[in-house]
C-alpha cells in the first residue's frame, strides 16, 4: 500500500492537471443537493483514472472521518456514478482508479458512499467491482461473454432474466438486486433533455457529402449521344 501512495504522488507531482496552490473544497465541489458532472472526454485515460483517484480517495477518506467522529466536511452521504466504467475498473487490472473503486464498492456501504458503474461492455470491467454492485439495470446485451460476466458476478442474475437480454427492445430493462425482491422488466421514459449521445446516420451523412461533390452541369453542356455533336445551346 505504501508503495502504491507513493507512486501516485509522484504521478500527481509529474503531471499539470493539478496545481498545488490551488484546491477547490470538496464540500464546494459535492454540495448536498446537487450533481456535479466532471467532463473528462478531452484527457486521455490515464489521466482520467488519476483524476478519479484522488478525487475518490479524498471523498472516501472524508465520509471515513465523519463516520467515525472525526472533523469532516462532508458530512452528507455520496454516491458516484461512472459512464463508460470500464475505464476506470478495467478487467485487466491496469488503472490507478481501480484499487480505491473495488474498496468503495465492497466497503462504502457502511460509511454512506455508493457507487455506480455504466458501461456497454460489463465483461471489460473488474470482476470484484462488478460482482459488488447490489442493484442491477441491464438494458439488450447480446454479446455472449457480456452475458457471462454478468452470469458469473452478479448473483441477482440468473437464468431466467439472462435469456431474455437478447430479446430487450430500446428502453427496456430488467431491474434487478437489491431493490427488488424478485425481477421486474420495466420500461425507462423518454428523456426531456436533448439527447448529445445519439448515433449518427451514416447514411444520409453520405449521400449528402456525396451530393455535394458532385459537379452542377452548365446550360452550355448538353448531353452527348454519341454523334459527336453538341445537343446543347449556348446563351450569349
Amino acid at each position: 500500500m505504501g508503495a502504491l501512495e507513493w507512486r501516485l504522488r509522484r504521478s500527481i507531482q509529474c503531471n499539470d492537471l493539478f496545481a498545488t496552490d490551488m484546491n477547490v473544497p470538496l464540500d464546494d465541489l459535492v454540495p448536498p443537493g446537487k450533481c456535479t458532472v466532471l467532463q473528462m472526454d478531452t484527457l486521455d485515460r490515464h489521466d482520467q483514472q488519476l483524476i478519479t483517484t484522488v478525487l475518490l480517495r479524498r471523498l472516501y477518506q472524508e465520509r471515513l472521518d465523519a463516520m467515525r467522529g472525526r472533523e469532516s466536511s462532508i458530512d452528507f452521504p455520496l454516491f458516484a456514478l461512472f459512464e463508460e466504467g470500464h475505464r476506470f475498473a478495467p478487467a485487466n487490472g491496469e488503472a490507478p482508479s481501480l484499487g480505491i473503486m473495488r474498496t468503495i464498492t465492497s466497503e462504502g456501504q457502511k460509511f454512506g458512499f455508493g457507487l455506480g458503474i455504466i458501461s456497454q461492455r460489463p465483461s471489460k470491467i473488474d470482476p470484484d467491482v462488478l460482482s459488488q454492485c447490489g442493484t442491477l439495470v441491464t438494458m439488450q446485451i447480446q454479446n455472449p461473454t457480456d452475458q457471462q460476466a454478468i452470469r458469473e458476478s452478479v448473483e441477482a442474475a440468473g437464468e431466467a432474466v439472462l435469456r431474455e437480454l437478447p430479446g430487450l427492445t430500446p428502453g427496456q430493462a430488467i431491474l434487478s438486486g437489491d431493490a427488488m425482491n424478485t425481477p421486474v422488466l420495466i420500461r425507462v421514459r423518454e428523456r426531456h433533455t436533448e439527447h448529445g449521445a445519439e448515433s449518427l446516420d451514416a447514411t444520409e451523412g453520405w449521400r449528402t457529402a456525396y451530393d455535394a461533390r458532385q459537379p452542377k452541369a452548365s446550360r452550355s453542356e448538353g448531353a452527348d449521344f454519341g454523334g459527336g455533336e453538341s445537343g446543347g445551346y449556348e446563351e450569349l
